[in-house]
C-alpha cells in the first residue's frame, strides 16, 4: 500500500531542513511553553503558593524527556539542571521537592492539562504542514484516520490500607494518523467501561471529515450514531457481540459466486514482507447491504467489509485469518487504509510502555497518575515529531537526551519556534536561488 502524506510527515520535512542548516538555538519557545502553562487554573490557596505552576509543569515535562520516570527522579533531574532551568523558569524558592511536584500536578484538572500540552504541539504541526504544502503541492494530506482503543496502566493497581483494592487506571485513547499521536482521551471510571466512554471521547475531539476506527467491543449503535452526528465516517470491526449481524456478514463473504463479477463489490490486494514472512492482505468492500436485517438501526451503514490476511512463512507454512467490518465509507482503498491504520493506537500503547514505562508506574493517587500519563503522552508526541532529526528509535532519543540534555532540548524547542524556522528557511531559499 502506498505511503500517504500526513500533517506530521509534512512538519517533519520542514524541521529536518531547519535542523540541517541552523546552529543558532535559543530558549524562547521553552519560555513560551512555560508561560502557557502558567495560565492554567491553579487551585492552590494564594497564601501557600511558593512554586509557580508553570515551573512545575515544565520541570516534569523536561524530566520525562530526559529519561526520568518517577517523582523522585524528576526532583533529582531538576536539582542537577537548576542553573540551566533558571534561564527560562522563575524558581523563586529553588527546586520543589518530589512531594510538592506530585501534589501540585495532582491538583490540575486532567483534561485541561491534556488540552494545553497537546494543543501546543498540534498548533506547531499545523503551521509547518501548511508551509510544506506551499513548497510542494504533492504534500497534500489525505483523509485522516482516528483510531480508538483502551489501555490499562497495570502498575497503578494495588491495595490501600482502609480502602481495599485499588483498580488500575484505564484510559480510552484516540490516536490521529494525521498528527501521529494521541489527540484525545477519557479516563474510564472504575465502575464503568469503555463502551460508555466512547461517546464522551467523540465529543472531545474533532472528527469532522475523518474516519473513526475501533475494535468490535465498541461497535455499538449509539457510538456509530455519535460519529455520524459529529460529521465523521467509520470503519469498525464486527464480531460475535452482534451474533445475527456477524453471521449474516460472514455468510455473505463466504459465497464466492455472489462476490464474483459483482458490480457492487470492490477489492484490492497488498503483499508485503514482514519479519520472517510474506503477508498478503485482500480487502473486499461491498455496497450490497440493503438485504441486511435491521440495517436501518445502524446509521449510514453503506458498506460491509472483509479482510483476508494470508501469512506465508519462510519455512513454507501458510495460515489465513479473516476479519469483518461494517462501514460508512464507499472507497475500497480508504477502507483498506482505515483497517491498516488502526494499528497506530496499538503502537502508541506499546510506546507508552516501552519508551515511557507507563505500566511500571506505581503511583496510587489517581489524579497524579492521570496527569503523569498525560505528560508522558505529550513528551512522546514531541519525540515523534523530531524523530527524523535523530534517525533513531524514540526510546534511544529519550536516552540520548539524558546525556546532553541542555544542548539537545534547546535544539528541539528552537525547532518549535515558528518565526525562527520561517526565517531560516527563507534564507535557505534565497541562497539556493542564488
Amino acid at each position: 500500500m502506498a505511503k500517504t502524506n500526513t500533517k506530521l510527515k509534512n512538519a517533519q520535512s520542514i524541521l529536518k531542513e531547519f535542523q540541517m542548516t541552523c546552529d543558532d538555538f535559543s530558549n524562547h519557545e521553552l519560555a513560551n511553553f512555560k508561560n502557557q502553562m502558567d495560565g492554567l487554573d491553579d487551585k492552590r490557596h494564594h497564601s501557600y503558593i511558593r512554586h509557580r505552576i508553570g515551573d512545575i509543569i515544565v520541570i516534569v515535562f523536561l524530566a520525562l524527556l530526559s529519561d526520568a520516570d518517577e517523582w523522585n527522579e524528576i526532583e533529582l533531574f531538576a536539582k542537577k539542571k537548576e542553573k540551566w532551568l533558571r534561564k527560562f523558569l522563575t524558581l523563586d524558592y529553588g527546586i520543589p521537592s518530589h512531594d510538592t511536584i506530585q501534589n501540585v500536578i495532582s491538583m490540575i484538572e486532567p483534561q485541561i492539562l491534556f488540552h494545553a500540552c497537546i494543543s501546543f504541539l498540534m498548533a506547531k504541526i499545523d503551521v509547518y504542514s501548511e508551509m510544506a504544502t506551499k513548497q510542494d503541492a504533492f504534500k497534500k494530506t489525505e483523509l485522516p484516520i482516528v483510531s480508538i482503543d483502551g489501555k490499562t496502566s497495570r502498575g497503578s493497581a494495588g491495595n490501600d490500607t482502609g480502602q481495599g483494592e485499588i483498580r488500575p487506571l484505564h484510559t480510552l485513547n484516540a490516536v490521529s494518523s494525521d498528527y501521529g499521536f494521541c489527540i484525545g482521551q477519557v479516563f474510564v471510571p472504575e465502575k464503568s467501561n469503555e463502551i460508555v466512554a466512547v461517546e464522551d471521547l467523540l465529543d472531545l475531539i474533532d472528527i469532522e471529515g475523518a474516519v473513526v476506527t475501533w475494535d468490535a467491543l465498541n461497535t455499538q449503535k449509539k457510538n456509530i450514531n455519535k460519529v455520524i452526528k459529529n460529521k465523521g465516517d467509520y470503519v469498525v470491526a464486527l464480531k460475535s457481540n452482534h451474533p445475527n449481524l456477524s453471521e449474516e456478514v460472514i455468510d455473505y463473504f463466504s459465497d464466492e459466486e455472489l462476490l464474483k463479477d459483482n458490480p457492487l463489490v470492490c477489492t484490492c490486494k497488498t503483499t508485503e514482507k514482514e519479519h520472517s514472512a510474506v503477508i498478503t492482505r485482500e480487502y473486499i468492500l461491498s455496497k450490497e447491504v440493503n438485504w441486511i436485517y435491521d440495517k436501518k438501526s445502524w446509521k449510514e451503514l453503506n458498506t460491509i467489509g472483509c479482510v483476508r490476511k494470508t501469512i506465508h512463512s519462510l519455512t513454507g507454512e501458510e495460515s489465513t485469518e479473516t476479519r469483518y467490518f461494517i462501514s460508512s465509507v464507499l472507497d475500497v482503498s480508504l477502507f483498506a487504509r482505515s483497517v491498516r491504520q488502526h494499528w497506530a493506537v496499538e503502537s502508541f500503547h506499546w510506546q507508552m510502555d516501552f519508551t515511557f514505562h507507563d505500566d511500571a508506574n506505581k503511583t496510587r493517587e489517581k489524579k497524579s497518575v492521570k496527569n503523569l500519563q498525560i505528560m508522558k503522552k505529550a513528551a512522546l508526541a514531541l519525540i515523534k515529531l523530531v524523530q527524523p532529526m535523530y534517525k533513531m528509535s524514540m526510546k534511544r532519543i529519550r536516552y540520548s537526551l539524558s546525556l546532553d540534555f541542555e544542548n539537545d532540548i534547546e535544539k528541539i524547542f528552537s525547532a518549535l519556534d515558528v518565526e525562527k524556522v520561517t526565517k531560516v528557511l527563507i534564507e535557505n531559499d534565497k541562497r539556493n536561488r542564488g
